[in-house]
């Protein structure tokens, strides 16, 4: 009767496991709980109620009660504003930051996925994986205004002169990157690249014709 009984104790912890969120270490350690991320921090609340933080750096992957599955990046963002006021005020400048991103993957094929990630001013990034890298690589953008005529935003759009404009310009780094990757790919029309866009169905559509080829 004592076994018995240890067994449908064990049966119902693990249906509760299952539906429990959980966090897979890089050290392919599994750990059950209730997953709540608070600013830099990852906590995870185990079965009995006590809650731990759980260092980014040790984290492979996490997976939510829902199914939705996370990877972590931990390490250096290039990070980038599209936003004009910002960069009006020079208020973003070209830089790199130490953080941690939660990584959804959004399209996943034999040679390369990718992924999406938003940060806390909600800007959208995106890294890929070809089955030989370790983890996740940023794919890299930046925007910039370029003036012609006027020192700024705000003077191009007082002095009335038809001749005075100012343009956001995109350092499109990702483009170069995935060229150098896919450059034997005859799939791809070389024209691609100069329309290729910062964006999901872009990217989706060179990593499909990447595919396609040998």
């Amino acid at each position: 009767m004592k076994y018995l009984l240890f067994f449908f104790v064990l049966i119902a912890l693990q249906a509760k496991a299952q539906k429990s969120d959980f966090i897979v270490n890089t050290n392919g350690d599994t750990l059950f709980g209730k997953i709540r991320i608070a600013g830099n921090r990852i906590y995870l609340e185990n079965m009995a109620g006590k809650e731990t933080v759980v260092e980014p750096a040790t984290i492979r992957l996490l997976r939510y009660a829902n199914n939705k599955e996370k990877l972590v990046h931990q390490g250096r963002l290039y990070t980038y504003t599209d936003n004009l006021w910002d960069l009006e005020k020079n208020y973003y400048h070209k830089s790199a930051i130490d953080t941690f991103l939660l990584l959804t993957p959004i399209y996943d094929t034999p040679k390369m996925s990718l992924y999406e990630a938003k940060d806390k001013m909600n800007s959208t990034y995106y890294f890929y994986k070809m089955p030989s890298d370790p983890a996740p690589v940023q794919l890299v953008v930046h925007y910039y205004l370029s003036e012609s005529n006027s020192r700024s935003l705000r003077g191009a759009r007082m002095s009335g002169d038809p001749q005075s404009q100012v343009i956001m310009v995109t350092e499109r780094g990702f483009a170069n990157q995935l060229r150098t990757i896919m450059q034997g790919c005859t799939r791809i029309d070389p024209t691609a690249w100069d329309v290729l866009d910062y964006r999901d169905y872009s990217l989706k559509y060179v990593i499909r014709q990447f595919n396609k080829c040998d």
